[in-house]
């Protein structure tokens, strides 16, 4: 199903390609997530890893069409439902923003070798806030190797 709803959407964009019309950086988060889009072609990325409480970054994200696939992990299972439909967002998991950005990728990384989403030998793009528990304070970018994830879960 989500084959071809993507193919769906990269046909209709072909017609109307409205996410080019998006003034992505008109805002700080706007910013991050196009800068995290230019990384994704310059360095061979797996994914970006989203924190986001309310969806936001995420979509700001996703708005830039990058190749690679984005992880969010929200703060809730209402706001990954609604992530769900979003261009490329893949809502991974539902987590406790409340902590620190180290306890945050740290729990990621542990959740995530569980369920196999990272590898070892990929890079993985880290958008996250110096206070995930703020609205749209979203505005650092972490570079991580998969072997520098699943050091952090041990």
């Amino acid at each position: 199903v989500s084959q071809s709803r993507y193919s769906t959407i990269r046909d209709i964009e072909t017609i109307y390609p409205f996410y080019k019309n998006y003034n992505e950086r008109s805002h700080y988060n706007g910013a991050v997530a196009a800068s995290a889009n230019v990384l994704t072609k310059n360095i061979d990325t797996e994914a970006i890893v989203v924190f986001t409480r309310s969806g936001r970054s995420a979509m700001d994200v996703s708005v830039s069409r990058p190749k690679a696939t984005i992880f969010a992990n929200a703060a809730s299972a209402e706001v990954c439902r609604k992530l769900s439909i979003c261009w490329g967002v893949f809502p991974a998991f539902v987590m406790d923003l409340s902590k620190s950005p180290v306890e945050l990728i740290t729990t990621f990384a542990k959740e995530a070798s569980k369920t196999n989403l990272i590898k070892q030998d990929q890079n993985y793009i880290i958008i996250i806030g110096s206070k995930a528990n703020r609205i749209g304070k979203n505005r650092t970018i972490r570079l991580l190797k998969g072997e520098d994830l699943e050091r952090l879960e041990h």
